[in-house]
């Protein structure tokens, strides 16, 4: 390929030159180097390696970018930043020597803030338009604005494991600078053994193609995150992972309240000389604090029998448990004293409930009954 002694104008392209990082553009398939104004290489994705023929892992940093654009002079380069740092980038096609020592012609567009020291030179192949450009820069804008939110800890990463994205709430639990995390990987900003929890995740993500689920506990703090990861694909090829994660500290914390008065509350019952149980609709046992069959003052407690009936057979009055259970309200504590034949007095409360199905276990009314029997010895 002949190589003319210029590049081609450069034409102004509109494009925003706020871009923090070069690792970003993994996500929407560019080659991008990051160059000092002063023409040195500062770091290369994988992208561009690709396109100039590169090994991937090539260092190029610290060579001169006009050593790899031959066609371009001292003073085409500072033309170009002159017009990007005015415009917001500027776009043009020129030719690079490949690390086979061949020519390619490929499209850039550069761009650079006003006062930066470095440069952002994005790269396609002469066959890719503007439009192509256009569409990449658009993708990294939605990857920026889908971070942007201080409701749930968010972050992308390419397939490196380096961060291209965080949001605030994930800088803020984690206790980072703005921007702290890009071009960083798990290891450089995490613990080494909760660095090497993330990492080994991140790579089942990848190598499975699969979305995963976790509880991450964060150092030093101690919050419990409900991790979702998933992979982000640009087009049929896979270009880093997403993860979305949301603070469950207060349900934990209540998950572990609720145990510790679970088993509180078991001691108790434990200790109870009373009779505790509980049934479905129907009053069939469900469960008690008395074990197998037993059977106190002629009343025969065991599960999946009717205790209504049980007691009712004992009475000297059967009539009474029924007038007393037909005033029985939802959601009402009921207690009564009943006179049993065998000369002991029974004191029976009951309170009846509507629970949501789970807890029902399949009663189709939703009502369970809970109550306790207290037997009185008369002299």
């Amino acid at each position: 390929m002949e190589i003319s002694k210029k590049s081609e104008q450069p034409t102004l392209v509109k494009h925003t030159a706020d871009r923090s990082s070069i690792k970003q553009l993994k996500f929407v398939g560019m080659g991008v180097l990051h160059v000092r104004k002063s023409n040195i290489i500062v770091s290369v994705n994988e992208t561009a390696l690709t396109f100039l023929g590169y090994p991937k892992g090539f260092q190029l940093q610290e060579k001169g970018f006009l050593e790899i654009c031959p066609t371009m002079s001292d003073h085409d380069w500072e033309r170009l930043i002159l017009l990007a740092e005015g415009n917001g980038a500027c776009e043009f096609d020129t030719v690079f020597l490949t690390h086979s020592g061949s020519f390619l012609q490929l499209r850039c567009v550069v761009v650079c803030e006003v006062g930066a020291s470095v440069v952002d030179v994005y790269l396609s192949s002469g066959e890719q338009n503007s439009e192509l450009l256009n569409s990449a820069f658009r993708k990294l804008k939605f990857c920026e604005s889908f971070v942007e939110t201080e409701l749930m800890d968010i972050n992308l990463k390419n397939t490196d494991l380096e961060y291209v994205a965080t949001s605030r709430m994930f800088e803020k639990t984690f206790s980072l600078e703005a921007g702290g995390a890009i071009g960083k990987t798990p290891h450089d900003i995490y613990p080494p053994a909760f660095a090497d929890h993330v990492a080994s995740h991140d790579r089942t993500v990848l190598d499975r193609k699969q979305v995963i689920t976790q509880i991450d506990v964060v150092p030093y703090t101690g919050k419990h995150l409900l991790v979702q990861k998933f992979p982000i694909f640009n087009g049929s090829s896979l270009s880093g992972i997403g993860v979305i994660a949301v603070d469950v500290t207060s349900l934990k914390d209540s998950e572990k309240r609720l145990l510790e008065s679970k088993n509180k509350f078991s001691d108790y019952v434990d200790l109870c000389d009373d009779i505790l149980w509980e049934t479905d609709h129907n009053w069939i046992i469900r469960e008690s604090n008395v074990s197998g069959a037993s059977s106190v003052s002629g009343i025969v407690l065991r599960v999946g029998d009717n205790i209504i009936n049980e007691i009712r057979q004992q009475l000297i009055e059967p009539g009474a448990l029924d007038e007393f259970i037909g005033a029985l309200q939802h959601d009402e504590i009921s207690k009564e004293i009943f006179e049993l034949r065998n000369g002991t007095r029974l004191k029976l409360g009951i309170k009846s409930s509507r629970v949501d199905a789970e807890s029902a276990k399949g009663d189709k009314n939703k009502v369970i009954y809970r109550g306790i029997l207290k037997f009185i010895k008369t002299f």
